[in-house]
């Protein structure tokens, strides 16, 4: 399983740039929120978390790194291009 990891400033700086009006849900704190629950959700889950605060290219780029390494491998990299701690 994928998760495609977007900080709320990326994710709140994206908003603005494609539509003027915001959903209730997309103010700093809920996006905050949002990110906390999933995120904990993927580690708990042993999801491969991907960067996506990155170009679209270099995170389609890291995509396609994770769906073809090998299986046994994906086990050991559970985070590609991110800072975890």
């Amino acid at each position: 399983m994928l998760f495609l990891d977007v900080s709320p400033e990326e994710a709140s700086s994206r908003i603005a740039q494609s539509r003027n009006e915001r959903e209730m849900f997309e103010d700093a704190e809920e996006l905050n929120k949002v990110r906390t629950k999933a995120l904990s959700l993927a580690l708990v889950g042993k999801w491969i978390i991907i960067n996506s605060n990155k170009p679209a290219t270099e995170v389609a780029a890291t995509i396609k790194k994770a769906i073809f390494c090998h299986p046994q491998k994906r086990n050991r990299i559970p985070i590609l291009d991110g800072n975890y701690n």
